[in-house]
């Protein structure tokens, strides 16, 4: 007997393809990367760098200064690529901010930027309002020759000490004297509340007198008080939390009925106690 060995077809099988899922991971990780680096050409592109800066509002802050800081703000890269002066990247908050810590006179300061390139900085300065100079010394000092030299600042209208500056001569600028020990610029030097007082007294003293306040005098050392010379040379002592209103009356009628034409020899009048009024020549 003949035997046979019969071998069976082999069993076919279906060929490998590649998931539609990497395929689409595939598209997705070229569009992003195609984006990536379109976004990257797009930022470094000089058609859309911050080039073309416009200053406006400024009157006393020199503008070739202002427009140095903005350009040190705009200078480099970042991550060591992108440049800062991008109009995509630009950051104006910053750049403001910036800008106002550099230049204390800057109240308040806008940046905006207009597509493709450029940049408008809007600048308000601050009021003047009179000079700060801490020349007043306390009881303890008055004996003794004074250490450090006395320092002015300017003040706005809120009492903010924004710059430096030379003590003024004559009665053209009110000054306010302290016995303050340090004077800096950039710093608050006198409260809101307390600037509404003196704005207070400035107009009440002169309806009252006829003349302008010249100094105002504030004691750290006595914190209630508030000291004014006219421009008749003459001093009035107010409390701080006094009755201006008050205040004003009894001066205008001591002034009227007992000093009269002896105005140049007055030295001061003290109108603290209400009805009750001190007054001295020199």
């Amino acid at each position: 007997m003949t035997s046979r060995i019969v071998y069976g077809s082999r069993e076919s099988r279906p060929a490998r393809r590649m998931p539609h899922i990497s395929l689409t991971a595939a598209l997705i990780g070229g569009a992003v990367m195609a984006g990536v680096i379109g976004t990257v050409v797009a930022v470094m592109l000089p058609a859309l760098q911050l080039k073309d800066i416009a200053v406006s509002g400024l009157e006393t802050l020199d503008e070739h200064a202002v427009r140095e800081k903005i350009a040190q703000g705009l200078a480099g890269s970042r991550f060591l690529l992108v440049p800062r002066s991008s109009y995509f990247l630009a950051n104006t908050s910053v750049l403001a901010e910036d800008l106002r810590r550099a230049f204390p006179a800057i109240s308040s300061i806008s940046a905006k930027k207009t597509f493709p390139h450029t940049l408008a900085i809007a600048v308000t300065e601050r009021r003047f309002w009179g000079i700060m100079c801490n020349d007043l010394q306390s009881e303890s000092e008055a004996e003794a020759p004074r250490t450090a030299p006395s320092h002015c600042v300017a003040l706005d209208t809120t009492g903010f000490g924004y710059e430096s500056s030379p003590r003024p001569q004559g009665n053209l600028i009110l000054i306010v004297e302290t016995d303050r020990a340090i004077l800096n610029a950039g710093e608050q030097q006198i409260e809101l509340t307390l600037m509404d007082r003196l704005e207070i007294l400035r107009g009440g003293i002169q309806e009252a007198t006829g003349q302008e306040v010249t100094r105002f005098a504030l004691r750290e050392r006595s914190p209630s008080e508030i000291r004014a010379r006219s421009a008749d040379g003459f001093a009035i002592y107010f409390r701080r939390d006094d009755d201006f209103v008050n205040a004003f009356r009894v001066l205008k009628k001591v002034l009227d009925a007992e000093i009269g034409n002896r105005r140049d020899e007055l030295a001061y009048i003290d109108v603290r106690f209400g009805n009750k009024v001190f007054y001295k020549f020199k």
